[in-house]
């Protein structure tokens, strides 16, 4: 489902980590202003310590955690992505909303080329493989959209219980 609309899964992953790094830093700042009262080179180097952590945790390590077996890994988040999403919807609507004052209407489904699928099951850069499971789903989606058919939950659940 998240799949299906992009510019909200987007909009919410952008909001909540905005969030999430603002939330940090206001914390830090406050810790900082109650262990370094007058300030100096320790509230600096605290400084300094957060915004890599912000850098960090909110940036690299999702990228790095993601990069290799995305699937399988993002299977495992969904329940909690799915409430996530609701107790964030209506920054998220607001996001949505204010962008497309700025840039108009656009389409909002996300739609993956064959070309796009062949390429991930071909892609072996950076040491990264697509597990069984994966190349099972992205194999699947390939042959439904080869015969004209449409891909949906159902259909794909149907290929991994052959």
């Amino acid at each position: 489902k998240a799949l299906s609309d992009m510019p909200s899964t987007l909009a919410a992953l952008l909001v909540g980590n905005n969030l999430a790094a603002v939330s940090f830093s206001s914390a830090s700042a406050a810790l900082a202003s109650r262990l370094f009262p007058g300030g100096g080179a320790a509230a600096s180097a605290w400084t300094l310590f957060a915004a890599f952590a912000i850098l960090y945790l909110g940036e690299f390590l999702p990228k790095l955690f993601f990069s290799s077996r995305p699937l399988s890994r993002l299977v495992k988040f969904a329940g909690a992505f799915k409430i996530f999403r609701i107790v964030i919807s209506p920054l998220s609507a607001a996001a949505l909303f204010a962008t497309g004052l700025f840039s108009g209407k656009r389409e909002s489904r996300y739609k993956v080329t064959i070309g796009d699928l062949e390429t991930i099951l071909r892609d072996k850069k950076d040491g990264v493989k697509l597990t069984d499971f994966e190349s099972a789903l992205v194999t699947r989606i390939l042959v439904l959209r080869r015969k004209g058919e449409s891909v949906g939950v159902d259909s794909l659940l149907d290929a991994l219980k052959e």
